[in-house]
């Protein structure tokens, strides 16, 4: 399951309240977002212990300034409330798969 995100305090809270955090920052009208979109809901069923979140941003534009994201699909990664890795553009979800169990070792 991807919990869409629909403000820069709900974000705060779900990176602060969950140890292992992956979220996909996309926009409506891009291409690879919309190609990642079911993917990233593939790895949410084979990866439970991670919190899935989905940001909008052009509607909460403050996480792409917070993170300094400037292409989107950009999949970031947070630890105990921590960034501790990004990957930009579309994978196919064995990528997805590798980057989350390397991410979250």
């Amino acid at each position: 399951m991807i919990y869409q995100v629909k403000s820069i305090a709900e974000f705060d809270k779900y990176v602060k309240e969950n140890e292992k955090v992956l979220v996909d920052v996309y926009a409506t009208w891009c291409g690879p977002c919309k190609m990642l979109a079911p993917v990233l809901e593939e790895a949410s069923s084979q990866r439970r212990s991670i919190t899935f979140l989905k940001v909008d941003c052009d509607t909460v534009s403050e996480v792409s300034e917070r993170y300094d994201i400037l292409a989107v699909p950009t999949v970031l990664f947070f630890k105990d409330g921590k960034l501790i890795g990004d990957c930009t553009g579309y994978r196919p979800l064995e990528d997805i798969l590798q980057e989350i169990d390397r991410a979250f070792k």
